[in-house]
């Protein structure tokens, strides 16, 4: 019965389990992670115990196991301990993608389509092929380890154990797995140990006998004189041979100081070997522990904090990828504050950059926004939480009410109490609210001690409050006088309120599901009552109009306070925790304990787009200038999104689940804070912004976009109708919307090219149209094509219009006449992209690029490539050429010396698009969710987050702009405005995102008793 250790992607957990079920039937010792890992222990150290225990290791191929950082983790142990692998593809994969351990093997297939009985019969072939030498192999290496740990010499071999070992090695150099380097040296120096055992045994011999015969001589010397001659010639030859017995002990002396140093040596070489590959284990270790981290929400500073770790002792791509991830996800802190309890309340001063923060540790402080962010004041606690906070419109009051049932008003710039009202019952009367500041409660008064849940002062002038008490009653009172103008009430406990913004409309939400709204210009007009079938949970007015939009346990209303009516009601499938307008009115923003957030158009009720976090969404905020929406919930994560696609664009990690939200500094930062007390303020404005969003008339999706090589003219393609836009001398786009025009074309465009001096556009559509455009007077000319059309593309002086078809055969045009010139004669190999540069055509074939230039007597050499080249691209003077082929590698070269050479390469997704900046010194890469920006050499600078597939990406003529379309948006990006980051400032950068170090308790639960250190010097290590 063999030990064996599987190692599968927890994507293929149902697969591995029916492998692991069948292993065991056959009588096989299976170690899994899922029954072998006691709770409360380091699971990777676990893991490599479980390995080097093993007599075989299995992998279970997949694309998911082959991307798995632990996975390769898993397999380069294997490896290091000589196990013998046993390659299983439950579903298939490029060869080429997987690590060499895995590639060199035989693999045995138990894929959904395979026999899995056949399958399994070979996997145990595999298994118990010479199984003595796998569980000897297994117990010398077990063996081998310890003593390599511990240095202990008492655990080295002796007797026919050694003799056994030193057999095994000597006859197995042909078996599988081979003796390890460890193995050998375990024997090595037990059998160094051996023979110098048997040398002291020896010698301790010869002395015991000497004395023997000495003692004897000695006895025998007192009888018989000739005797004692005899004894000394004896005695001499004894002598002599002593004197031969301590050279050759010298000798075997020198020998064993040789053999010393030789160990020396040879341990010195294993330990900088053991050393490297500790350091190489390492960080591997920390690049998985950070992939784990980043997928869950709330830990992308411990994802990024293990990353630079695994940086700083090696980098890698792996730890590479999660960093630029990360970076892009991390905005810049700029001020970390807290109070003593959960933020209740959080109130901005519109006159100011002041906000206020009301906690449920009895205090609310003040926070003046310069440059950095400073405390004004903290009130004193008065030990009862504070649960709402306000400023005046103008700024000049803030008013607080906490759970006791008391009302402060504030001076914002001290914080001093102008008034204390409490809310009293005369022995004969109405309620009232008395100021209580500085006088004791007269006793004809009793004080009623109800918890205030919400209050606001009214719009425009502010001169008035409005409470709402826990127990339904809502009066509205002047801040100065404490005087009662409206006594309203709603019969329930109310949970959210608020005022319309000209102050006429005062509308409050229920736990019981009523929305009570009051005109309080007409105080005895009647409005008719809305309700929800549980609580209201959530209010929001637009800005722009009377309309206000209530939600909670069963749907969204949106109501017309002005015609007193409901518009629409929206269906929710969970309950609504929060929602908001945007600026103008137009959309509504909904969060939900599904753990969505959603956006309606404010007209119909129609559904535009749809994010999700982690977790319930508890809190949702628009920014005034309407692009961006901040949320935050029980996942314990802020996140901000593109308003527009949808995009996630930060997600900032919190203490503890969030609370309030506000954009402010004229939105280029956010406030944010959660239950814990914490209070971040973060710089957003390093976000990546298109300068311009276009989208077509009928939200179809934007295909194609080209730069012409001048800059002065931008094509966009969107199914079957085609658009020429104009440029400004700074190559911004003029035109800010795609209007709606008929089309000459039958079918969607699928590829267009610009001539490289700019006057001629080429259209090819699905349906093999091919169409050549008079840019400046915008009228095409059809070509009379019959057949399929692969690519097209202009000749380098931009006479000529080149097409070719799947078989390799090229046709040539005149641009002039749109009519067919020539075929020529040479026939390529199905050719799958052509590019063009303004000296260069190159046409992409399997395995090959030809390169044709403008001089008739140059000939470049063919690039030779390993794929099908489906995307081709040149810089504008053809000195840079990339490519992309079918396993998705991006390839960049340079004409050198009459020959392209390789620069560099780039593969991490595959490339849907491909475009080079005028200089070659930037390419875009478009993938499935981002564009890459990476240099020359291939190395990344930069990425930009899309919704979805990068359809297309060109350069302006100038390289100041890139155009991209994804999904149904043509967007225009100022390069000046996005961040390039190098490799080797990738740790900086990082660090510039955290606020904080690991504590010594993460520390020791990550690196164990490693010495701690700072991985990022700049920033403060937590105290616990």
């Amino acid at each position: 019965m063999a030990k064996l250790f599987v190692s599968y992607s927890r994507k293929d957990s149902v697969a591995a389990h029916k492998l692991i079920e069948a292993l065991k039937s056959i009588q096989q010792d299976v170690w899994v992670d899922w029954e072998s890992i006691p709770p409360a222990v380091d699971w990777l150290e676990q893991i490599f115990h479980g390995i080097e225990a093993s007599d075989a290791f299995i992998f279970l191929i997949s694309p998911d196991s082959i991307a798995s950082e632990v996975c390769k983790v898993e397999i380069t142990r294997a490896a290091i301990n000589n196990k013998r692998i046993i390659p299983i593809v439950l579903r298939d994969v490029d060869p080429k993608i997987t690590p060499d351990n895995i590639r060199k093997l035989n693999w045995t297939f138990l894929r959904e389509t395979d026999n899995f009985e056949e399958g399994l019969a070979k996997v145990k072939t595999a298994i118990e092929l010479d199984l003595d030498w796998l569980e000897e192999h297994r117990r010398l290496q077990v063996r081998s380890l310890e003593w390599h740990r511990k240095k202990d010499p008492s655990l080295l071999l002796r007797g026919r154990d050694l003799r056994n070992a030193r057999h095994m090695i000597a006859t197995a150099t042909a078996k599988d797995p081979i003796p390890t380097d460890l193995q050998k040296t375990f024997i090595d120096y037990s059998q160094r140990s051996e023979r110098n055992r048997m040398i002291t045994f020896l010698v301790t011999g010869f002395a015991v006998i000497a004395l023997a015969i000495l003692s004897f001589l000695a006895t025998q010397a007192r009888d018989e004189a000739q005797v004692q001659r005899d004894l000394a010639v004896t005695a001499q030859l004894e002598e002599a041979r002593q004197r031969q017995i301590a050279v050759t002990a010298q000798a075997e002396e020198a020998s064993q100081r040789q053999i010393a140093v030789a160990a020396q040596a040879e341990e010195a070489k294993q330990r900088q070997i053991a050393e490297i590959n500790e350091v190489l284990a390492e960080a591997q270790r920390s690049a998985a522990r950070a992939q784990i981290y980043q997928s869950r929400p709330g830990e992308l500073y411990t994802s990024t904090l293990l990353a630079i770790d695994s940086m700083r002792r090696e980098p890698s791509d792996e730890a590479e990828e999660i960093l630029r991830r990360n970076i892009r996800l991390l905005p810049n802190p700029v001020s970390q504050l807290s109070q003593a309890g959960k933020i209740n309340a959080l109130a901005f001063n519109k006159a100011s950059s002041v906000f206020v923060t009301a906690s449920a540790d009895g205090t609310a402080c003040a926070w003046q926004i310069n440059k950095d962010v400073s405390k004004i004041f903290c009130t004193p606690s008065n030990q009862s939480a504070v649960n709402a906070v306000a400023f005046s419109p103008d700024g000049s009051l803030i008013a607080m009410g906490d759970q006791s049932g008391l009302i402060q008003i504030l001076d914002p710039a001290t914080g001093s109490v102008l008034h204390t009202y409490q809310r009293v019952k005369p022995r004969n009367g109405t309620v009232q609210l008395v100021d209580i500041k500085d006088k004791n409660l007269p006793s004809e008064y009793t004080a009623l001690e109800i918890p205030v849940r919400k209050l606001s002062f009214r719009p425009p002038n502010g001169g008035q409050v409005a409470v709402a008490y826990d127990d339904g009653e809502i009066p509205v009172f002047n801040a100065n006088t404490g005087k009662i103008s409206a006594p309203l009430y709603t019969g329930h406990r109310p949970n959210v309120m608020g005022f319309s913004s000209n102050g006429t409309w005062l509308v409050v939400g229920s736990e019981t599901g009523g929305v009570s709204i009051w005109n309080l210009s007409s105080p005895n007009e009647k409005f008719p009552s809305f309700l929800h079938r549980g609580g209201v949970l959530a209010l929001a007015f637009s800005s722009k109009d009377n309309k206000v939009a209530t939600a909670g346990n069963d749907n969204t209303a949106v109501i017309n306070l002005s015609i007193k009516k409901e518009l629409f009601r929206i269906a929710n499938q969970t309950l609504i925790r929060d929602l908001a307008f945007s600026p103008d009115g137009s959309r509504l923003v909904t969060a939900s304990a599904d753990r969505r957030i959603r956006i309606w158009d404010t007209l119909n009720g129609v559904e535009r787009l749809a994010m999700s976090q982690d977790g319930s969404v508890t809190e949702v905020v628009f920014s005034s200038n309407g692009k961006w929406i901040a949320t935050t919930g029980d996942d314990r994560t802020a996140r901000v999104w593109d308003a527009t696609t949808g995009a996630e664009i930060f997600q900032i990690p919190l203490k503890a689940s969030g609370s309030l939200l506000a954009f402010c500094n004229d939105d280029k930062w956010l406030v944010t804070t959660d239950e814990s007390g914490a209070i971040g303020i973060w710089d957003i404005s390093v976000m990546d912004l298109p300068n311009i969003s276009m989208s077509t008339p009928s939200k179809g999706l934007v295909d194609h976009v080209q730069y012409s090589p001048s800059g002065e003219r931008l094509a966009v393609s969107s199914e079957n109708n085609l658009w020429l836009l104009t440029t400004d001398q700074e190559s911004v786009v003029k035109e800010r919307r795609l209007d709606a025009h008929e089309s000459p074309f039958e079918s969607k465009i699928r590829k267009l090219a610009f001539s490289p001096d700019s006057t001629r556009l080429g259209v090819l559509t699905e349906g093999d149209e091919v169409a050549i455009y008079d840019v400046e007077r915008g009228t095409p000319s059809l070509l009379a094509i019959s057949g399929s059309v692969q690519d097209i593309a202009f000749s380098p002086d931009s006479q000529q219009f080149i097409t070719t078809d799947s078989d390799g055969n090229i046709q040539v045009w005149d641009i002039a006449s749109a009519e067919w010139v020539e075929s020529p004669e040479q026939k390529f190999a199905p050719v799958y992209s052509l590019a063009t540069s303004s000296r260069f055509l190159a046409m992409g074939s399997t395995n090959e690029i030809h390169i044709t230039g403008t001089e008739s007597n140059t000939e470049i050499p063919p690039i030779k490539t390993s794929a099908e080249n489906t995307l081709l691209t040149f810089n504008k003077d053809g000195s840079f050429l990339a490519s992309s082929d079918s396993t998705g590698t991006v390839t960049i070269w340079e004409y050198r010396d009459g020959k392209f050479t390789a620069m560099g390469s780039f593969n991490k997704e595959r490339a849907v698009s491909l475009a080079f900046d005028p200089d070659g010194t930037l390419l875009a890469v478009g993938t499935a969710k981002y564009v890459h920006l990476i240099d020359s050499t291939g190395k990344e600078l930069a990425r930009i987050p899309h919704i979805d597939t990068v359809n297309s990406v060109s350069f302006s003529g100038d390289g100041n702009y890139l155009a991209t379309t994804t999904s149904t948006l043509l967007q225009v990006w100022a390069i000046d405005q996005i961040e390039l980051i190098k490799r080797d400032d990738l740790i900086p950068a990082a660090c510039s995102r955290l606020v904080r170090n690991f504590d010594t308790t993460q520390w020791s639960t990550f690196f164990g008793q490693e010495k701690y250190k700072t991985l990022c010097e700049n920033l403060p290590v937590p105290q616990e």
